[in-house]
């Protein structure tokens, strides 16, 4: 094989060799987009939603399209007010608040703090971040209350309380120094 031989097979086959990959991870991302959309219906739904807003005793008839809509307008804005968006979507306060919790529990929006007195959500700072982060181990592995104030030592039960009332950690609530966990919506 000559040398311009020898090239012209060099070039054609990287082109080809690029594009075999250029075409999988076109498929692939196709795939991940589509499981990613189903997983979406799945946990966009009334029911799912209903066993959250158990967990927090609160009723609702909300329905798929009110959650869908509640998603696309929390996915783009940070702060929201709770009394526009139940005045928007003709639900309860309560409702709104629970959705936005919903949304974020099930990942599908960015954390952010509820202030239930100034009926908004705002933008987490930096002690916020860092008490989700100092304390989310001991959620996700679901330890008691009285563990999680001895592993962490002064002022946590106040660091709890704030996580508490800012609703900091969707899912898990606090009363009377016992921690409730909402477990998985599939039980």
């Amino acid at each position: 094989m000559r040398l311009k031989e020898f090239i012209i097979f060099i070039i054609i086959f990287t082109i080809i060799y690029f594009l075999s990959f250029w075409i999988y991870d076109y498929i692939s991302n196709k795939k991940a987009l589509k499981k990613l959309n189903e997983k979406k219906e799945q946990l966009l739904t009334k029911e799912k939603f209903k066993i959250f807003c158990n967990f927090y005793n609160v009723n609702t008839e909300v329905n798929s399209e009110v959650i869908h809509a509640v998603y696309i307008n929390a996915k783009d804005n940070l702060i929201l007010s709770f009394s526009k968006l139940a005045e928007l979507y003709n639900i309860s306060k309560d409702e709104a608040i629970l959705l936005v919790l919903y949304l974020e529990y099930i990942g599908f929006i960015k954390k952010r703090a509820i202030l239930i007195d100034n009926d908004t959500t705002s933008l987490l700072t930096e002690y916020d971040n860092s008490l989700i982060t100092k304390y989310a181990l001991y959620f996700n592995n679901k330890f008691d209350y009285n563990t999680i104030i001895q592993r962490t030592g002064l002022n946590s039960d106040k660091e709890l309380n704030y996580l508490n009332n800012k609703f900091l950690i969707p899912g898990v609530r606090i009363i009377n120094s016992t921690i409730y966990y909402i477990g998985d919506l599939n039980d």
